[in-house]
């Protein structure tokens, strides 16, 4: 019975450790539209501290079906804005930062100099994520980059096999091109 204890107790341990990370980790949003809105309230979820969120668009409604933070009443709203609403309903010891602005290349260093212990790039626009990899890569800042199909309303004409070779070979061509250049 003993060994079982301790082992309930290293476990419990092990637990409040891992929230402590979580509760002082500040973590970066970079575009918040159908993956970035589900990646910052997935980390408002899980207790993380303090989250900043970049974008500058607003809601639009042909964004309802694939942003978790569209709603009718918030159509016409800053995105960034109605997530931080958001997260503040779901953790409100989060500590939330909003920056209406676009990252670009010109000021990807300023808003990445905060010193986040991540950062989410979520954004659709070649340029402004081959510089913020290229930014996050040289200053050692731990990145999280995604890709998504961006402006669809519906999936009825997704041909998985067809788009996926045709956007994969010109996707890594633009954001090839673009590191290239960043990072020399």
């Amino acid at each position: 019975m003993h060994g079982v204890s301790v082992l309930v107790a290293q476990r419990v341990c092990m637990v409040k450790k891992a929230l402590q990370l979580f509760a002082d980790a500040h973590i970066c949003v970079v575009g918040i539209g159908g993956v970035g809105s589900w990646a910052a309230e997935a980390l408002a979820r899980t207790g993380i501290g303090a989250i900043t969120l970049i974008d500058m668009d607003d809601v639009c409604v042909t964004n309802t079906n694939r942003q978790i933070h569209a709603l009718r009443d918030n159509v016409g709203l800053a995105k960034a804005e109605v997530m931080a609403e958001r997260i503040r309903q779901i953790n409100p010891e989060c500590r939330v930062t909003v920056v209406d602005d676009f990252v670009t290349p010109d000021n990807v260093a300023q808003y990445m100099s905060v010193g986040y212990s991540y950062v989410i790039d979520a954004i659709d626009s070649v340029r402004p994520k081959a510089a913020l990899i290229a930014y996050c890569r040289r200053n050692k800042i731990p990145l999280v980059t995604t890709v998504a199909r961006v402006g669809r309303l519906t999936r009825r004409r997704f041909r998985l096999p067809i788009w996926r070779k045709r956007f994969r070979i010109r996707w890594r061509r633009s954001c090839a091109s673009a590191l290239k250049s960043d990072l020399a």
